[in-house]
């Protein structure tokens, strides 16, 4: 069976940011891990191949704080709850959530990252990575 995922995009600003403490922290780390999934922040699995289109306007806040989960390190909000709320809404099971980060490397934030504006995306595992279905 394929893997889908659901995941939130978030504002571009956020992303513009994501991508270079990415980039920094491979430029570091030479840990090829970090490209394994798109910048976005992780839900959880689903079997479901299609959804309804929603948009989200979450002030989160991502300080620092970093949880294992069975993708690899994950950068997580202060305040999950809302995410938590999402995930349950959409019927996964309870899991971490937060924006994949790495297998191995974790970057030190020199400030927080604010994401004001998300939109809910369906991942598909493809080879080595995966791809936006949605």
């Amino acid at each position: 069976m394929t893997e889908n995922i659901f995941a939130l995009t978030c504002d571009k600003d956020f992303e513009n940011k994501l991508f270079l403490l990415r980039k920094k922290l491979f430029k570091l780390s030479d840990d090829e891990t970090i490209f394994a999934l798109p910048p976005y922040i992780i839900l959880g699995k689903t079997e479901k191949r299609s959804f309804d289109r929603k948009h989200y306007n979450l002030k989160l806040f991502f300080d620092g704080s970093y949880v294992d989960s069975e993708y690899g390190k994950l950068l997580t909000a202060h305040d999950d709850k809302e995410l938590k709320e999402i995930q349950k809404s959409l019927n996964i099971t309870p899991s971490p959530v937060g924006i994949y980060i790495s297998k191995r490397a974790l970057p030190t934030l020199e400030e927080p990252l604010i994401s004001k504006h998300q939109r809910l995306v369906l991942l598909k595992s493809f080879q080595d990575g995966f791809i936006v279905l949605q």
